[in-house]
């Protein structure tokens, strides 16, 4: 399965108020979209504004890149490899197709 590297672009965008981590993350999954998808439900908090969204779906706030030059393990379920400790955030939550 490919590794994707998310990393954020502006953090002093007001948005990232919505995300509890705030750095780059790296992700086993089999698509960009898909990767951006897992870090939103995992790093998603709630603020006091509804016009703040979760970055990590947008692609102004977030580059997602293929990494392919890694020491990461590619078979195995998806999975955020780093940072470490938020997998359980958002395993039981059901995408949309």
């Amino acid at each position: 399965m490919p590794v994707y590297f998310l990393e954020p672009i502006d953090l002093n965008h007001r948005d990232w108020e919505a995300s509890i981590y705030k750095g780059p993350c790296t992700i086993r999954t089999d698509d960009p979209d898909r990767a951006r998808q897992i870090a939103k439900h995992a790093f998603w908090i709630t603020t006091d504004s509804p016009q703040k969204m979760v970055p990590w779906n947008n692609s102004s706030q977030v580059k997602v890149s293929l990494l392919t030059d890694h020491n990461y393990e590619e078979d195995g379920q998806e999975e955020i490899l780093e940072p470490p400790g938020y997998n359980e955030n958002w395993r039981e939550i059901e995408f949309a197709p």
